[in-house]
């Protein structure tokens, strides 16, 4: 798993109050394992757009257009594929 992607499960994991490490990153659809609220999802998204804002290598890495421009449809993009399930 590539660094800034381990740093954004890290970060997707600790908003829901489970250890990284608990998760098997590997395995089919992990990401229905945890839930988080509407707000959790914003606020992750907001903190992955500073994220990948901040960082040049982390855009390099992880988006295949990694201009600043590409960020915010990346950022939906992701947490459409990935993001936890939403509390009921």
């Amino acid at each position: 798993m590539s660094k800034h992607l381990k740093i954004i499960f890290q970060e997707m994991c600790k908003r829901v109050g489970v250890k990284y490490k608990s998760v098997d990153f590997y395995k089919s659809e992990w990401y229905y394992e945890q839930e988080w609220t509407i707000e959790q999802e914003e606020d992750f998204m907001a903190w992955l757009e500073k994220y990948l804002l901040a960082s040049k290598e982390a855009r390099t890495e992880l988006m295949a257009f990694s201009d600043k421009h590409n960020v915010k449809r990346f950022v939906l993009g992701f947490v459409c594929n990935y993001g936890w399930k939403f509390k009921k």
